[in-house]
């Protein structure tokens, strides 16, 4: 006889819950006991029915899936989270790898890719969308690890507004990816993101002596403890 298993769903979309859920239906030993659409009430569940995994949204109201997820471990080590995502933000894929998370997946992800990934953090193993591999994985990790601060940034560059679009190209390469790399992720060529590269550097003047990946690493932090 297999072993049944629990789940607690945690986003603040009613939609995405239920689609998660009725993907979760389809195996005959897996339960969803519980449902919660903050931070602060997943903690609070999770201590109520004490789920095998949890499959929680990053961004929730009032506390975020990570930092409950981290109140939760202090008091059970062994508590497993599933993580899902709108984006796929290289500090997002960090931030979950290095806090002991069963992975990361993106809201858009299909139902059998999707089922897959609960069976590997339920037998102890990861899933990250985006990489088709651990190897892959662990070579965006290292690079993101390995990254350099910069200390020395003229301050007018930081009042430049930029897109979304500049943003997402930030945030590769302030993990270190070639323009190869972040085409493959942004499903384009590499020349195009080349092209990409060489506009932003212009729009932000910056001197050819400054390291790109460095400067994104200092930009992206600035612009973090910036917000409110």
């Amino acid at each position: 006889m297999s072993k049944d298993y629990t789940f607690l769903l945690a986003d603040d979309h009613a939609l995405i819950k239920t689609a998660y859920k009725q993907f979760l239906s389809k195996v005959d030993n897996y339960y969803v006991v519980g449902e919660v659409e903050t931070g602060t009430d997943l903690i609070k569940k999770y201590f109520d029915c004490k789920p095998d995994l949890m499959i929680a949204d990053i961004s929730m109201p009032d506390k975020t899936g990570i930092n409950a997820f981290l109140e939760i471990k202090e008091k059970d080590p062994d508590a497993k989270a599933l993580f899902i995502s709108v984006n796929d933000k290289p500090e997002d894929v960090f931030e979950v790898f290095s806090i002991g998370g069963s992975g990361l997946l993106n809201k858009n992800i299909e139902e059998d890719t999707f089922l897959l990934a609960v069976k590997k953090a339920l037998s102890g193993d990861t899933y990250f969308s985006g990489f088709k591999d651990k190897t892959e994985l662990n070579k965006f990790i290292s690079k993101y690890m390995s990254i350099s601060k910069i200390s020395s940034i003229p301050v007018d560059i930081y009042k430049i507004k930029l897109n979304d679009k500049e943003m997402k190209l930030l945030r590769f390469l302030a993990c270190g990816l070639t323009s190869k790399e972040i085409g493959e992720h942004l499903n384009t060529k590499e020349k195009t993101v080349e092209i990409y590269r060489s506009k932003l550097r212009s729009k932000l003047d910056l001197a050819k002596g400054i390291n790109f990946q460095t400067f994104a690493v200092d930009y992206l932090e600035k612009v973090k403890k910036s917000k409110p």
